[in-house]
């Protein structure tokens, strides 16, 4: 199994979903870490974790590399500037990734979810205010909301979670519930 798992992670255009089952199989903490460390995304190129966090297809990277490469008016483009252009991805999303998001998973201290979210410019603040104020009367995590009101796809929180929170991976979408099921 393990190296199924190495191996995905050296294939292209993959998302989050074979890291959400392995860690979804029961796999340690510590074990996924290793893997995920020894493989860190800071080593990936732009256009692989804009794939990965299931925020552009493999096709629509394959049409910006292809106009960075015959148009003469975007062969001095950088991928993200192009993805933008053609609306697939706003410009501060791909600068996030390109400039900070090495930085930021390298970090010990974390900030709150919804930080990162609009950093990436994938939630605007009163989007987040949004969320924050429902999260009051419904006890249901962040992201869950998040995805649940349609402003982020269920891979874009998973890689999120995974490589910024992974220990809570796992943990229910309804806050408290595993406190309650303890009891």
């Amino acid at each position: 199994m393990l190296y199924f798992f190495f191996k995905f992670l050296k294939i292209t255009g993959k998302n989050c979903t074979a890291i959400t089952n392995y860690i979804s199989e029961g796999n340690s903490y510590t074990e996924t870490m290793s893997i995920l460390n020894s493989h860190s995304i800071y080593q990936k190129r732009l256009g692989e974790i804009l794939i990965e966090a299931d925020l552009v297809s493999i096709p629509q990277i394959n049409v910006a590399l292809k106009d960075q490469i015959y148009s003469h008016y975007l062969s001095y483009k950088r991928l993200g500037e192009i993805l933008s252009m053609s609306g697939w991805i706003r410009q501060e999303t791909a600068d996030f990734f390109a400039l900070d998001w090495p930085n930021l998973i390298q970090q010990n201290f974390r900030r709150p979810l919804g930080w990162y979210l609009h950093q990436s410019k994938l939630l605007e603040e009163k989007d987040i205010n949004k969320i924050l104020e429902e999260q009051k009367t419904i006890e249901i995590r962040f992201g869950t909301l998040a995805v649940l009101q349609g402003y982020l796809k269920k891979t874009t929180l998973d890689f999120f979670l995974i490589h910024l929170f992974p220990k809570e991976f796992n943990i229910s979408p309804i806050k408290n519930i595993n406190n309650t099921l303890q009891s």
